[in-house]
């Protein structure tokens, strides 16, 4: 992978044992929607009593292994495809903070 290129896979290796039976696994495991998405990746988790699973660049969950259950899943994979934000990064979000910070300022000095 050359500088500035998206990655085609990202591994998530995790152990949710200190959650038990809550929400707190299944929030992990979606949270690898976020990421694939984020980077324009493919995302394999593997986790110690909680969830596996592949998320694909667009978000989506597949071949989920339930929580507390052993066994493994193969899947081919394509290439990442990148995305706006890893091209990008912070910039739209720091513009939008000025332009906030702009016009609370804005507000303020007409209020006197």
């Amino acid at each position: 992978m050359r500088e500035g290129e998206a990655p085609d896979l990202l591994g998530v290796i995790t152990v949710d044992t200190w959650y038990g039976n809550s929400a707190g696994p299944v929030y992990h495991a979606e949270q690898c929607a976020l990421r694939a998405v984020e980077n324009g990746a493919w995302v394999a988790r593997a986790a110690a009593t909680g969830i596996s699973l592949f998320a694909d660049p667009q978000g989506h969950l597949l071949k989920p292994i339930a929580l507390d259950q052993a066994g493994y899943q193969v899947l081919a994979i394509g290439r990442g495809q990148g995305s706006f934000y890893r091209e990008h990064g912070e910039w739209l979000a720091i513009l939008l903070v000025f332009l906030l910070a702009a016009l609370w300022g804005r507000s303020l000095l007409s209020s006197f």
